[in-house]
């Protein structure tokens, strides 16, 4: 190092360094017994807590859901753990250390311990409780800084939000069904069924019109005939009388 002063983000770039080297050197020796590092740390902890579902499982990972997943499934394809399902429960599984996986286990656990067994000799005791002491510090406080920057989930005045598409209002889905029905009715070469109303609507304005022009008809003494036609020769008979009229009146 060149300077005197060591700042906490070194010593989590060292922590972070330190575990992915000794991950790879555990890996490979984990390698032989048909196992992955990340596959180990599933059986060991499922051997600590028999019995756990998965979101338990991820817990205890510090891993999500999704990745204990992909875990659990390769370990059950391996007939290492096995899945029952909840007595209290019957959706919640429990996942269980088969003999077989808790036989893998036990080989795999003397290989692990060697390969961290190298490094005791590097540290004394003292050192090793400072040291410790302060990665727990550092630990507590990336916890509560990935907790802190995880996003939060949505929420309202009655509970959570409510996921998938919102309900639509039965008034406004009314005209949007009755619309679709009628595109359907259309496609099919059917009419709609408002069409019927409109036809009776027509049928009963023209009695109502013929009606009216018989009584206005009736009251002028004629047919019901049309008014134009009528009109013309009832205009002609008053001419005829006041032309031998005039002719009297220039006689005398």
């Amino acid at each position: 190092m060149n300077s005197d002063i060591v700042s906490a983000r070194h010593l989590f770039e060292l922590a972070a360094s330190v575990q992915q080297r000794i991950r790879k050197a555990v890996e490979a020796a984990l390698r032989l017994k048909d196992l992955t590092y990340a596959q180990f740390g599933a059986l060991t902890a499922l051997g600590k807590g028999d019995g756990l579902s998965q979101a338990e499982l991820a817990a205890a990972l510090e891993t999500d859901s999704t990745t204990a997943m992909v875990l659990r499934t390769s370990l059950e394809k391996k007939g290492l753990v096995k899945r029952s399902g909840d007595q209290a429960d019957g959706r919640v599984k429990r996942i269980a250390v088969t003999a077989e996986g808790r036989r893998v286990l036990a080989d795999a656990e003397p290989v692990v311990a060697a390969a961290y067994a190298a490094a005791d000799g590097l540290v004394s005791e003292q050192e090793a409780k400072r040291t410790a002491a302060v990665l727990e510090r550092l630990r507590d406080f990336a916890l509560a800084a990935a907790i802190a920057a995880a996003p939060k989930k949505a929420s309202s005045e009655g509970g959570e939000k409510r996921r998938g598409r919102p309900r639509k209002n039965p008034e406004a889905a009314a005209p949007e069904a009755k619309k679709g029905r009628g595109r359907k009715q259309a496609a099919e070469g059917k009419a709609p069924k408002s069409a019927p109303k409109a036809e009776k609507k027509t049928k009963s304005v023209k009695p109502a019109a013929s009606k009216a022009a018989l009584k206005a008809g009736a009251k002028k003494g004629g047919a019901a005939a049309p008014k134009a036609k009528k009109a013309k020769p009832a205009a002609a008979k008053p001419k005829a009388k006041t032309e031998p009229k005039a002719k009297a009146a220039k006689k005398a």
